[in-house]
């Protein structure tokens, strides 16, 4: 008919047939990306978007150019947005109060939904994209910029992947990764390949002590006013494990290059450099290992560390953490007041942070409490340890480590520092002590004195104790056992 508007193919589609879909007056058909609709710069989003919910779902194309929408574009569950690529197809709210929303509820989550190669700028409202109470979805090859909170804001949400997202120059966090209750976990998630840096906040940051078992691999999160990474108020609960940060550059941040409150969790081949803080810091964060990090020229001065370990049962090993003429080497790794950490191996470390931990039974009888010196158990397995009423034992073992209890219980294991610093060596000083004496087992059981010809000994005084009796507590460094 002469005069009649032929519907436009969609990219992919052919012409004719297919479930035909309306944006306003115009048909919009099925092609190679399914049910699809395209929206121009300066058409209303929404027609469409609301036909293809309608439909069950399909793909929103939006094409180049320069969106302005003055309302939020919410998603839904199978509803795929994509751009014609980043800086192409540019969403801009203006700095008014909307922005990008999938949005599920308690118990009916979202689910099976992708944004990809699009810009999203100048955000008003909590994040620039908001993601909750989803599932199984993807964002990839996006953009997000000065928006006026968060880059992107991820809650209670599960089964996702980041890749090759930007978030930049926000006035919040890059990305905010939020969990608030045991029922509504954040989990099995991956951020890779993406970059969040220029936040005035933190680079990534997630918080709530359900969000474990993530992957952040080959990210870059650099020149943030806070941390380039932060996780926080994690827990490592029922044997799942906290996560992985690897191949990441977390450099020229205000905070820390890397900061983590999650136990279990591992740090593998980061470049952290040039932070206002530690390069790494662990903070109540046990059985981590911390391997293979480049981690330099941070704020060691003040005692942060290049590497910041407080934490138990946490293995520092092929880390780079050299120092320049104005650094304190003694701080390149910073262990605090914890003895349970296996730290050897790192380029640039002092020799005051080395340390060597191992685990045994006690088979002494009764219950030990942490400084006590102990000896090998003459038993065939070679795996307990005892106590000793010999002045210079040979079979002296090491020093019982500081744990959460305090004490190991009889016919239970625990941790025996063999080399490295202590400062909870219980010694007897009726012979008195001073710094640098070599010390042996005493013939007080647990206790430790000042070595003589003849005896063997396990330690160096770093600190004096004169007083006659067995009630000393002091600071000294474990030794391979010699005679004297």
């Amino acid at each position: 008919m002469q005069g009649s508007a032929q519907a436009p193919q969609v990219a992919g589609g052919g012409e004719g047939g297919g479930n035909a879909l309306l944006q306003g007056s115009v048909s919009r058909t099925s092609g190679t990306f399914g049910r699809s609709a395209t929206v121009k710069a300066g058409e209303d989003i929404r027609p469409a978007l609301e036909s293809l919910k309608s439909a069950g779902g399909g793909t929103l194309i939006l094409l180049a150019g320069v969106h302005r929408p003055d309302y939020d574009i919410v998603g839904a569950s199978k509803i795929n947005i994509v751009g014609e690529g980043v800086d192409q197809t540019i969403i801009d709210f203006g700095g008014e109060n909307y922005s990008f929303i999938f949005k599920g509820i308690s118990g009916n989550y979202l689910d099976s939904f992708s944004i990809s190669n699009l810009t999203i700028l100048n955000s008003g409202a909590d994040a620039g994209l908001e993601i909750d109470y989803s599932d199984s979805f993807s964002v990839a090859s996006i953009k997000i910029q000065d928006c006026s909170s968060d880059g992107i804001y991820v809650k209670h949400s599960n089964n996702f992947s980041f890749f090759s997202t930007e978030s930049v120059s926000n006035d919040r966090d890059g990305l905010l990764v939020e969990s608030d209750n045991f029922s509504n976990q954040v989990t099995n998630f991956t951020i890779n390949n993406s970059q969040f840096n220029n936040n005035s906040g933190h680079g990534i940051k997630f918080y709530g002590v359900y969000v474990f078992d993530y992957t952040v691999i080959r990210c870059v999160c650099s020149d943030n006013s806070s941390d380039g990474i932060n996780i926080t108020e994690n827990l490592n609960f029922g044997g799942n494990s906290g996560g992985q940060i690897s191949y990441c550059t977390c450099n020229d941040n205000g905070g820390d290059g890397i900061r983590n409150y999650n136990d279990a969790s591992s740090f593998v081949s980061n470049n952290c450099i040039s932070n206002s803080g530690a390069g790494i810091r662990l903070v109540n964060a046990n059985k981590c290992s911390v391997v293979g990090n480049i981690s330099l020229s941070n704020n060691i001065t003040s005692d942060d560390g290049n590497i910041n370990i407080a934490a138990n049962q946490t293995t520092v090993t092929g880390n780079s953490v050299s120092v320049n003429s104005s650094q304190d080497p003694l701080f390149s790794i910073n262990p605090g007041n914890t003895n349970t950490n296996f730290i050897f191996g790192n380029i640039g470390e002092s020799s005051i942070n080395i340390k060597k931990v191992i685990s045994a039974i006690n088979a002494s009888g009764s219950t030990l409490a942490f400084g006590s010196v102990v000896i090998r158990k003459d038993t065939t397995s070679g795996y307990e340890f005892t106590t000793t009423t010999t002045q210079g034992d040979d079979l002296v073992l090491g020093v019982i480590a500081f744990f959460a209890t305090g004490t190991i219980l009889d016919g239970k294991s625990g941790y025996i520092i063999q080399e490295g610093k202590t400062a909870s060596l219980k010694v007897n000083g009726t012979t008195d002590i001073a710094v640098g004496d070599f010390l042996c087992t005493f013939t007080t059981a647990g206790i430790s004195a000042k070595a003589g010809t003849g005896d063997m000994a396990f330690a160096i005084a770093l600190e004096a104790y004169t007083a006659n009796n067995s009630s000393g507590v002091i600071d000294a460094l474990l030794i391979s056992p010699r005679k004297i």
